[in-house]
């Protein structure tokens, strides 16, 4: 009777270890689940261009500050998407799809509150069986481009890393070519709005997402002037 006693024991013993360590699996799934949320949150805001006022991003981002290189907050976001989308050959933004890449599974008080986090972007459209064997595909992802820290038990994108990433000579030449000023400049209390011709028939969708970019920039001008 005793050893039948003591193998119920060992049996619920061993049971209950086994509750507890899926327990505990489940709850970190649910952590690193929550840094893949935050980084794909991020980038529907800039597919819906909601990066003019920080506060429609103060749940993703620690500040306007988490770009490593100089420029306006909705600017660099805007250049980040393009930049993205010329790396990895997508012509259409509402047709990509985000992938991303954590250099490992998150576990507590065995890696620090920070994370670094990199994606890729993949058309859906083109991984077709028969896509599996053109060559060329550029599927690698941009690693290390986020770091994602957990404050207060909540997870925010603390950096975005442009500077040493494959995407800044990208970055810097899609700046160059913006030409904000050749559409909207302000003066003193002044907006002045140069003419604007558009091909509707023959715009891309890259060009559609600048021209986006600038009228909302427009409207934020007209917006916050006079305050």
């Amino acid at each position: 009777m005793k050893i039948r006693n003591r193998s119920a024991v060992f049996i619920i013993g061993i049971l209950l270890t086994c509750f507890a360590f899926i327990l505990i699996f489940v709850s970190l799934l649910g952590e690193n689940n929550k840094i893949d949320h935050v980084v794909d949150a991020f980038f529907e805001k800039i597919q819906s261009q909601q990066y003019f006022s920080i506060d429609d991003n103060g749940n993703i981002v620690e500040n306007a500050n988490v770009f490593d290189v100089g420029g306006d907050f909705s600017e660099n976001c805007l250049l980040l998407e393009l930049a993205l989308l010329e790396k990895y050959d997508i012509t259409d933004a509402s047709k990509c799809k985000i992938e991303v890449d954590k250099e490992c599974f998150w576990v507590p008080f065995v890696r620090g509150s920070d994370i670094n986090v990199g994606i890729s972007l993949k058309n859906p459209e083109a991984w077709q069986f028969s896509s599996l064997f053109k060559k060329g595909m550029k599927t690698e992802p941009i690693e290390n481009l986020f770091t994602v820290t957990r404050t207060n038990g909540k997870w925010l994108i603390s950096s975005i890393h442009l500077k040493d990433s494959p995407l800044i000579a990208s970055v810097n030449r899609l700046r160059e070519g913006l030409h904000v000023g050749d559409y909207v400049t302000q003066s003193g209390t002044k907006i002045i709005v140069n003419p604007i011709q558009i091909d509707t028939e023959n715009i891309s969708a890259i060009e559609k997402l600048k021209l986006s970019y600038i009228f909302q920039k427009l409207n934020m001008m007209i917006e916050t002037s006079g305050k």
